[in-house]
């Protein structure tokens, strides 16, 4: 029987070099097969971390696709880098991977590596809008029902938090954003709202 390899779930952050975390490189230097999302392929050719490697990649919307071509590697006793923008357990990879584990009754060894989040990517850029307590909510309905994040975010603009939302719009709900700017306007009157897109990219 083959020997395991090991499953690493890496955050690229931003996309920029400079702003990848040293573990993040090493861990894609060493890796024998990288599984990423069609996008970030280019990020990864330029900086040359492909090269030589078995590549896997699947478009928008085939997160359990790449996880289950991940594994299925990994079980081959290959080591393996699933790749993330940003950080793989804010709205990344990480806790569908582990889902896709249990559901299958897996047990590989698995490590998460961090990467620097778009909320954090985003204040850099804005000053320190996050100095002190703030909530992060995302705004895609892909896992969440609409009206679910409504309530969500109805009860966060009653507070005095400073809100960063993720995934904003996309070509499905361009309606959403302003639906949710239109909550925070009527919750706090007039807020102040900054938005930051390609943050480092």
């Amino acid at each position: 029987m083959a020997t395991r390899g090991k499953l690493f779930v890496v955050g690229i952050g931003p996309g920029a070099l400079e702003h990848m975390t040293l573990k993040a490189l090493d861990v894609l230097r060493r890796a024998e097969v990288i599984v990423a999302y069609t996008g970030y392929l280019k990020i990864l050719n330029k900086l040359g971390l492909t090269r030589g490697k078995k590549v896997l990649a699947t478009g928008m919307g085939e997160e359990v696709k790449r996880v289950q071509l991940a594994t299925e590697e990994v079980l081959k006793g290959h080591d393996v880098a699933l790749v993330c923008s940003g950080d793989p357990g804010i709205y990344g990879l990480a806790e569908l991977v582990f889902r896709y584990l249990d559901g299958m009754s897996l047990s590989i060894d698995v490590e998460i590596v961090p990467g620097i989040t778009a909320a954090i990517a985003a204040a850099s850029i804005l000053g320190a809008p996050l100095n002190n307590d703030f909530v992060i909510l995302s705004l895609s309905d892909y896992f969440t029902p609409w009206n679910e994040i409504l309530e969500e975010l109805r009860a966060v603009a009653k507070t005095e938090l400073v809100i960063v939302l993720y995934n904003p719009s996309s070509s499905r709900r361009h309606d959403k954003f302003s639906e949710a700017l239109k909550l925070l306007a009527e919750a706090r009157g007039d807020p102040i709202i900054c938005v930051v897109k390609n943050a480092y990219r």
